[in-house]
């Protein structure tokens, strides 16, 4: 009863509720301080601040996770130093959730607190930490976030390819390497520079081998501007390039080449180089063409579970309904990963034929397989897959509660 009180308390947004909210963060019952967290974030009244940094103080990590969820929210620069120490929390949801809430507040002191968050031994914490230095657009984290693109983990690799974009530093765009005598590339202005955006593409595909990386990534990109196949083999060898960021812009240059580049991507798939297959994967899926389909379905059985990450996660955006009953049976492949991707991928098809394995497979799954699965169930309109979330928020794992429970608000809101 008290936690459904200050569920209420939170959703009337009464200033006036703040005080009694305050009382239930001593409440003993866990839970019942989580509603009181959520209903003072839901309020907003700075009064809460104090309060709420004593909170991560809290012997439950759920609670503590919630209280700097609930900080960042507020957006107080006061709420600062509490969760810059949040990030080093022994709990990895509290880490994630501080990480959150330095990116809402988008102070660079946070900057390399953050940068160090990149190097957490938890994946998604370093991918949250990468995400909050994209918001913060601090040119400082730019290079540390160019080494996260090497990271093990592909969601790692996908937040700090992002993050760098946003920031958006002058060295990262079109233009900003200019030829210096000697055919050398230099940053900065000449008196008389020719820009990358002059030269032929014969003359961009030869900066393909430019020891700098960003130069090799802004080769690709606007090599995949212009479409011109002529770039289309170089780009390919350019996937398995030793810096990830650079193999990623290939990809992306060559799934602008649409129908052009099917045939060469699908060979690609059987490249030696794993690296290579891996990134010709996901530029098939970004090409959306059914023909890149069949392809795709094979490379599901690959033997690198890299590659049927990859795979998967096209074939989802591709979203052809042949590859339905293939996805459906990646839910039960050995890597974790797969199996994620595979619940992403049936989650963008909303074929109705993958609900109940989508519903089956939730329950007896490792904690991000269940998240990825409870994002898929969200697209689907039939009641089966709300129960499924709504039973969820009773999940034994913090990080399952907390998705299904912003599953379901977001239901509601919608």
């Amino acid at each position: 009863m008290r936690g459904e009180a200050a569920t209420s308390l939170g959703w009337i947004k009464d200033y006036r509720a703040v005080e009694p909210l305050i009382l239930l963060l001593a409440d003993p019952n866990p839970w019942v301080k989580i509603q009181a967290v959520e209903g003072l974030q839901s309020i907003g009244d700075i009064r809460a601040l104090q309060p709420l940094v004593q909170a991560l103080r809290d012997t439950e990590a759920d609670v503590r996770g919630q209280a700097c969820e609930a900080l960042g929210s507020l957006r107080n620069p006061h709420a600062l130093p509490p969760l810059i120490l949040a990030l080093d929390d022994e709990d990895a949801w509290v880490r994630f959730k501080s990480a959150e809430g330095l990116a809402k507040i988008r102070d660079n002191k946070a900057v390399e607190a953050l940068i160090a968050a990149l190097r957490d031994r938890e994946p998604w914490v370093r991918a949250k930490a990468a995400e909050a230095l994209g918001s913060i657009k601090d040119p400082r984290a730019v290079q540390h976030l160019v080494q996260s693109l090497k990271d093990e983990n592909i969601r790692v690799n996908d937040k700090a390819k992002v993050a760098i974009e946003r920031i958006g530093t002058p060295h990262m765009r079109f233009g900003s390497f200019e030829l210096a005598e000697g055919g050398e590339i230099q940053a900065g202005p000449k008196k008389t520079p020719l820009r990358m955006e002059d030269l032929k593409s014969i003359k961009v595909i030869e900066l393909l081998q430019h020891e700098n990386p960003i130069v090799r990534g802004e080769a690709a990109e606007l090599l995949g501007n212009r479409a011109d196949p002529i770039a289309i083999g170089p780009l390919i060898k350019k996937l398995g390039d030793e810096n990830r960021w650079v193999a990623r812009k290939s990809g992306e240059a060559l799934s602008k080449m649409g129908a052009f580049a099917i045939g060469p991507l699908t060979l690609a798939l059987q490249d030696e180089d794993e690296r290579i297959r891996d990134e010709a994967a996901v530029a098939l899926g970004s090409i959306g063409d059914v023909a890149a389909s069949k392809p795709l379905l094979e490379a599901l059985n690959a033997e690198s579970a890299e590659i049927r990450i990859a795979s998967a996660e096209s074939l989802g955006k591709i979203a052809d309904k042949e590859a339905v009953f293939p996805l459906i049976e990646a839910l039960k492949d050995p890597d974790i990963e797969v199996r994620g991707a595979a619940a992403k991928a049936l989650g963008r098809i909303k074929d109705p034929r993958a609900l109940e394995p989508l519903i089956s497979a939730l329950s007896g799954e490792v904690d991000e397989v269940q998240c990825y699965i409870i994002d898929a169930l969200r697209n689907f309109s039939d009641p089966r897959a709300q129960n499924a979330i709504e039973t969820a928020v009773y999940d034994e794992n913090a990080l399952v509660r907390i998705l299904a429970k912003e599953a379901v608000a977001r239901r509601g809101e919608d």
